[in-house]
């Protein structure tokens, strides 16, 4: 792709190089002119502007306006060498014209300074369309003014080129062109050719970037499939870890079950003490490790901490975390419910995640889901769940 793009680039530079053709007469032309044509220009859009008139004000624009148009009107509006540009700056400024020097005569000036082109002076747009069909009322002085440096242009180039009628007369008129027959021949023979090639290389760009869009239609649809085959393996997963949970905390009931009548039949055998003092009841520690309850939060309302009062003992729609408390320490393991909707909590992480998760590796903006690889631990003080430690998770 890039050597197409690079000869991409070869063949314009190339149709540029067939067209772009000066001459010393035709540079030294556009040298003596440039200065005047930026002033020109400037006075056309004063007229323009406000409506002046040599011989008249007109309605609008200030007195000082017009007076500094008829000091630029009298002695620039015909054709003089040696324009010092700095000068004209000043005179606009001081003459109540500063949004005009600031705009117009700035961007003029800068236009022709920048130009690299001495064959044609209509290659310098100004600003202002100067097709004589295209141009608004609004730039008929500009129009005009463009105009009268053409015509000047064309004087001076017949000036100063010598009377041959194989050369150019003037390169602004191109009917009075005169180019020589075998030039001409060539110069189509090389545009023809340029085009020619420029049409091949985006025929081929174009061939080239859609075989480039149907292989990555491809590839997307394999990882879109490759993708509902994973979700669908965790969702069996999940739900074997959901029956596994089920038969443990059976398991867990069952054994709580026995312990209890183990602890009522050892009361019943231990001696009759001898005196009558009341017989105490020994309570297994066993029995009350073993007794534990879930709770399910959601996002920590700050860093490291969970609300009490919105816990909830049944799983919510918002529902993120899930702790299995033990009753007697008021402690517990903290984890991440993997199989809620994650959608928010990974589209706000640093809000949902990062105040109770610590990560296994570093967040990515197409993250899917969440893997868990350590729980963490709370406690509760007064009416808020501390965490104490951070839960471990990967982004997958």
């Amino acid at each position: 792709m890039n050597k197409i793009i690079l000869l991409l680039c070869v063949v314009l530079l190339s149709m540029t190089s067939v067209r772009a053709q000066t001459s010393p007469e035709k540079k030294e032309v556009y040298e003596q002119l440039s200065d005047w044509a930026v002033v020109k220009l400037t006075i056309a859009y004063m007229e323009d502007l406000y409506l002046f008139k040599s011989e008249e004000k007109g309605e609008t624009g200030s007195n000082k306006e017009y007076l500094t148009y008829k000091i630029l009107y009298d002695k620039y509006s015909s054709f003089i060498e040696d324009i010092n540009l700095d000068t004209i700056s000043e005179i606009l400024i001081n003459g109540n014209w500063r949004e005009t020097e600031g705009k117009q005569f700035s961007n003029y000036k800068k236009q022709l300074d920048n130009s690299n082109d001495y064959t044609n002076f209509e290659k310098e747009k100004f600003s202002f369309p100067f097709s004589e069909n295209s141009a608004p009322t609004t730039n008929f002085s500009r129009l005009k003014a463009w105009k009268d440096i053409i015509e000047k242009s064309n004087e001076l180039i017949n000036k100063n080129s010598p009377e041959d009628d194989s050369e150019i007369v003037s390169p602004l008129s191109p009917a009075n062109k005169k180019i020589n027959k075998d030039e001409r021949i060539k110069t189509s023979w090389l545009a023809f050719l340029s085009y020619g090639l420029l049409i091949i290389t985006l025929i081929i760009i174009i061939i080239l970037l859609f075989l480039k869009k149907e292989k990555l239609n491809k590839e997307l649809k394999k990882s879109k499939d490759n993708y509902d085959y994973s979700l669908k393996e965790w969702q069996i997963k999940i739900k074997e870890l959901e029956r596994k949970e089920i038969e443990l905390k059976k398991d867990n009931d069952d054994l709580n079950n026995e312990l209890k009548e183990k602890a009522i039949n050892q009361d019943e055998n231990l001696p009759k003490p001898i005196h009558d003092e009341p017989s105490k009841i020994i309570e297994l520690d066993v029995r009350e490790h073993k007794k534990t309850s879930l709770i399910y939060l959601s996002s920590p309302f700050e860093d490291l901490k969970f609300a009490k009062e919105v816990s909830s003992e049944d799983k919510k729609s918002n529902s993120l975390y899930i702790a299995e408390l033990n009753g007697q320490t008021q402690t517990g393991e903290l984890s991440v419910i993997v199989d809620a909707d994650l959608s928010r909590a990974l589209n706000s992480q640093d809000s949902y995640l990062k105040t109770a998760c610590s990560y296994d590796n570093e967040y990515f903006n197409n993250a899917k889901g969440i893997q868990v690889t350590g729980k963490g631990e709370i406690k509760l003080d007064g009416q808020d769940w501390i965490v104490t430690k951070k839960v471990s998770i990967k982004f997958i």
